[in-house]
């Protein structure tokens, strides 16, 4: 995908459209978009953040989709993440699918990409909730931007440790078998 051609709100919205029109929580949406970003070679704005990768972007251009009636946001007591004291879920108006049909039309090979990034995603990774999809987010991170993508699951906890995230043992395999799913790492094998 080119870079520039569509804005970040039109990527966001047929993003949404591709994902069903609804994403239940805040951490699923920004985990579901930083991989739909790094399977498009996109720069979404993504940084290290306590629940793992973070854009402040997609959470503006989501905010501001919301305040222009094309995402209708929803809050609700209790969250399955750590921490997070409510749940915000974000739904398509139809304002929003008509924008987001438009932009697809308008870049049609781009909105095709976004789409196949997120069948992917969803095929891989769909059943997923937000903890497991952030746990599979802060390992690719860590493999992607601060190692040269070979390292053992101890030293992915360590790395995580400096970044001040808490990746259990048992939970970096499963975010390993993840990112194998969606492609963006390879097994190594180890030397005898």
């Amino acid at each position: 995908m080119e870079s520039n051609t569509l804005s970040p709100r039109a990527v966001l919205l047929i993003a949404l459209e591709a994902m069903g029109g609804q994403v239940l929580g805040r951490t699923l949406l920004q985990k579901r978009m930083y991989f739909v970003g790094e399977l498009l070679g996109e720069d979404l704005g993504f940084r290290s953040h306590f629940y793992g990768p973070y854009s402040s972007l997609v959470h503006s251009e989501a905010v501001q989709a919301s305040t222009l009636g094309l995402l209708q946001e929803s809050s609700s007591t209790g969250s399955s993440v750590p921490g997070e004291r409510g749940r915000v879920d974000y739904s398509l108006t139809e304002a929003g699918l008509d924008t987001a049909q438009r932009a697809a039309v308008m870049r049609a090979d781009e909105a095709k990409q976004i789409r196949k990034a997120v069948d992917r995603l969803l095929q891989a990774c769909g059943e997923l909730d937000g903890t497991s999809l952030s746990i599979a987010a802060k390992v690719h991170y860590i493999l992607a931007r601060r190692s040269n993508g070979h390292m053992s699951g101890e030293q992915i906890r360590e790395e995580a440790l400096k970044l001040r995230w808490n990746v259990p043992a048992e939970k970096v395999a499963a975010g390993v078998d993840s990112l194998l799913a969606l492609k963006l790492v390879e097994v190594v094998e180890s030397e005898p």
